[in-house]
């Protein structure tokens, strides 16, 4: 150990211990060390990616139910706007009796003076809409001559359409008619609203 004279502000000498620093130098990481940290690596990385996978595989289930809601909600909606102008309402027949149809039927006249018809064939998963009188077979749904068109899109299954009458028959106190929809469709979702005709019936 050598000593370090060091001088002071007032002059005097004072002797410092130097030390002497040794550099250690490393022999590296070992082959083992190398392939435990690359193996945690290709691990992470790939719970990452699965993570990753995971997640846009939810979003575009998520997006695709949406999408099915809105479509439904919005056939449901473009409904109750055109049955809010329009008056003489009725459900059964004639389309449901001549198209051989057992689901739900509801018509009316629009502001046109058209009458209008939205009917959903039991089983086909599908609301139907037509306009002007439906007098032959040969003017439903899947014919040649159809006046019939499908209302919903493609990717929403209806598995229940019901519409629910009241005040319909024209006289003084009961002509202003009230009509409840109700529609359950594919997945998880159910609608109820209920219309009320703009114009009363006059007898």
């Amino acid at each position: 150990m050598k000593e370090i004279r060091i001088k002071q502000p007032n002059g005097t000498k004072r002797d410092l211990p130097s030390t002497t620093f040794a550099h250690k130098s490393g022999a590296g990481f070992t082959l083992i060390e190398i392939m435990v940290a690359v193996s945690l690596f290709a691990i992470i990385t790939l719970a990452t990616v699965q993570i990753m996978l995971i997640a846009i595989r939810i979003q575009k289930t998520t997006s695709r139910i949406q999408a099915i809601q809105d479509n439904a909600r919005f056939s449901l909606e473009l409904i109750t706007k055109e049955m809010r102008t329009g008056i003489n309402y009725e459900a059964g027949t004639p389309a449901s009796a001549i198209c051989a149809s057992d689901g739900s039927e509801i018509h009316f006249l629009s502001t046109s003076g058209r009458r209008v018809y939205y009917l959903d064939p039991n089983g086909s998963g599908r609301i139907y809409r037509a306009t002007g009188d439906i007098t032959s077979a040969d003017q439903c749904f899947g014919q040649g001559n159809s006046r019939f068109s499908e209302f919903t899109g493609d990717q929403v299954f209806v598995e229940r359409l019901a519409f629910i009458l009241r005040g319909q028959n024209p006289t003084a106190g009961d002509g202003q008619a009230m009509a409840t929809i109700t529609m359950r469709a594919r997945p998880n979702l159910n609608l109820q609203t209920t219309i009320v005709q703009r114009v009363r019936d006059a007898p």
